[in-house]
C-alpha cells in the first residue's frame, strides 16, 4: 500500500475525540503521514508550507476550507458530506425528527433560509472536490435538492474506534438493571421519546437510564425525566472510559439516529434498540431490534421485550 501524506481538516470539538479526529489516527497507524488541522476557517502557516498528497474535508463545514487547501498545495481533495439533515431546509416537518413546542432549538421561517443558504454552498464545494462520499445511499436523495448535476460518489460510514473500546474492556465490570443512551443531546436523538417509553413500563421493571451527552437540550431531558417519574443518570460526554463502562455495565442500548454508538455496544455484544429509520436500516439490517419510528408505545414494548427476554438480548449482542 502506498504512504500518503495526507491533511485533514474538521472543525474542534471540546467535548470528545469525535470520529474524524479517530479516523486521522487509524490512518496514522496505517503508515501515513497525517497533519490534522482544527480550523473551519485558518489554515497554519508551518502545514500550508508542507507537500501533500492529497487534502481530506472531513466534515460538512470542513469542505471549503479543504477546496482552498487543495488549491494552494495543487493538491487533490477528499471531502466526506455526511448528508443534508431534511428538516433544517423543509424537505420534511421537524415534528418526524422531535422538534416540539419545548425545543430549545427552534426552526422558523429565519433559519430554514440559513440553513437552505449553508447547505447549498457546502454541497457546491462537495461537487468541487476531486472525490466525494457521503454517509448513505439512502441519504442521497436529502442532497439531491443542492446539487447541479448528478450526484457521483462514494457511500463510507465512520466506524468505532477499536483499540479505545479494547483499551477499556474490562471484564470485572457485572450487567446491571441499567440500559443506556449515547447522543448530543439536541432534538433529532429524541432522547426524550425513550424517558416516555421508559414511562409506560411498570416501576418494578423499569431500570435505571444511564445518558452519556452532551447539549443544549439537556433541561428538557432533565425536566421530562422528573415530570414522568424516571430515574435517570446524567454522566456527561463520557470520556476517560466513562463511556465504554457504562455500555459494559448496561444490559443494552437504545439509541436513536447514531450509527457509532450502536456499533461500539456491539463490540461488548450489547444489543441495541433504534427507530427503523431508512439510514439506521441501511447501515444495520436485521442487527438491531427496531420500533415503528416515533412510536412510543411501540419503543416501550421493545425495550420492554429485552428486559423480559435476556436469552433474545444475548442472541442480538451476537449477532451485532
Amino acid at each position: 500500500m502506498k504512504k500518503l501524506k495526507i491533511l485533514c481538516i474538521t472543525p474542534p470539538n471540546p467535548y470528545l475525540k469525535t470520529p474524524e479526529t479517530g479516523f486521522a489516527e487509524e490512518l496514522a497507524r496505517r503508515g501515513h503521514v497525517v497533519s490534522i488541522v482544527f480550523s473551519m476557517d485558518k489554515l497554519p502557516k508551518d502545514v500550508m508550507e508542507q507537500k501533500f498528497d492529497i487534502v481530506f474535508g472531513m466534515m460538512e463545514n470542513s469542505i471549503g476550507l479543504a477546496n482552498y487547501a487543495g488549491k494552494l498545495l495543487n493538491a487533490p481533495v477528499y471531502s466526506h458530506l455526511e448528508w443534508v439533515p431534511p428538516w433544517r431546509v423543509g424537505q420534511e416537518p421537524l415534528e418526524k425528527w422531535g422538534y416540539e413546542e419545548s425545543t430549545v432549538e427552534k426552526i422558523g421561517k429565519k433559519e430554514l433560509e440559513y440553513y437552505n443558504n449553508v447547505y447549498k454552498y457546502q454541497v457546491s464545494e462537495w461537487e468541487k472536490s476531486t472525490i466525494r462520499s457521503c454517509a448513505g445511499k439512502c441519504l442521497i436523495k436529502t442532497i439531491e435538492q443542492f446539487a447541479t448535476k448528478p450526484i457521483d460518489c462514494k457511500i463510507r460510514y465512520y466506524a468505532p474506534d477499536v483499540k479505545k473500546l479494547e483499551r477499556y474492556r474490562d471484564a470485572t465490570i457485572k450487567e446491571e438493571n441499567k440500559i443506556c443512551t449515547i447522543a448530543r443531546f439536541v432534538p433529532h436523538k429524541r432522547v426524550v421519546h425513550i424517558i416516555r417509553a421508559l414511562a409506560l413500563i411498570p416501576k418494578e421493571k423499569r431500570p435505571v437510564y444511564t445518558i452519556v451527552g452532551y447539549g443544549q437540550e439537556v433541561y428538557n431531558i432533565i425536566n421530562e425525566a422528573t415530570k414522568l417519574g424516571v430515574n435517570i443518570e446524567l454522566v456527561g460526554s463520557g470520556l476517560n472510559g466513562v463511556k465504554e463502562k457504562v455500555i459494559q455495565e448496561s444490559m443494552f442500548l437504545v439509541t436513536i439516529w447514531a450509527g457509532i454508538p450502536l456499533a461500539e455496544g456491539f463490540y461488548y455484544k450489547k444489543p441495541g434498540i433504534s427507530y427503523k429509520e431508512d439510514h439506521i436500516y441501511e447501515v444495520f439490517k436485521d442487527s438491531l431490534l427496531y420500533a415503528e419510528p416515533n412510536n412510543i408505545e411501540d419503543l416501550a414494548k421493545k425495550i420492554e421485550y429485552f428486559i423480559d427476554h435476556p436469552e433474545e438480548r444475548k442472541r442480538y449482542g451476537e449477532r451485532g
